[in-house]
C-alpha cells in the first residue's frame, strides 16, 4: 500500500493506492490549514480504508513547485512516517502529480501541466519532453 500527500497548494489530497488500482483519496481546499488537517484527514482516510499503517510499502511526497510552508509540512511528516516503518519516500513534483493524474483519467488529449514559477514566471512540464521541466520568465 502507497500513502500519497500533497501539501504544495491550497487544496490539501491524499490518497491510498494498493499498486494495482486507487484504495481511497481526499482531497480538501484547506487553505493555510495545512499543519491542523494533514493528520487527521490521514487517520480519518486510513479509517475509512480499513488501512493500518503497518501496510504500507512506500510513501510519496509532493515536492513542489508550490507553497514552501504547505511542501515542509507534507515532507516532513511523510518523513517522520517513513523512519518509522523504515519505508522508502517518494519525491513527486507537482507537475508530475498533474501528469500522471491525466495520463489515469478517462480524457486522452495531450496536457502540459504549469504552475506559477515566482511573480512572474511560469513552469511547465511535457511527458514529452521525458519528464524535463521548463521554467519560462
Amino acid at each position: 500500500m502507497l500513502l500519497a500527500i500533497d501539501t504544495a497548494t491550497q487544496i490539501l489530497s491524499i490518497a491510498l493506492h494498493d499498486g494495482l488500482a486507487l484504495q481511497a483519496e481526499w482531497s480538501l481546499a484547506a487553505g493555510r490549514q495545512h499543519s491542523a488537517l494533514l493528520a487527521p484527514m490521514i487517520q480519518q482516510l486510513l479509517r475509512q480504508a480499513g488501512v493500518h499503517t503497518s501496510e504500507f510499502q512506500a510513501l510519496a511526497v509532493a515536492v513542489g513547485p508550490g507553497s514552501y510552508t504547505g511542501l515542509r509540512i507534507g515532507v516532513a511528516l511523510a518523513k517522520g512516517m517513513a523512519a518509522v516503518d523504515d519505508l522508502p519516500l517518494v519525491p513527486l513534483t507537482t507537475l508530475e502529480i498533474v501528469l500522471q493524474a491525466h495520463e489515469a483519467s478517462r480524457y486522452k488529449w495531450p496536457l502540459i501541466a504549469t504552475a506559477p514559477a515566482g511573480r512572474k514566471g511560469v513552469i511547465w512540464a511535457n511527458p514529452a519532453a521525458a519528464g524535463r521541466n521548463q521554467h519560462l520568465g
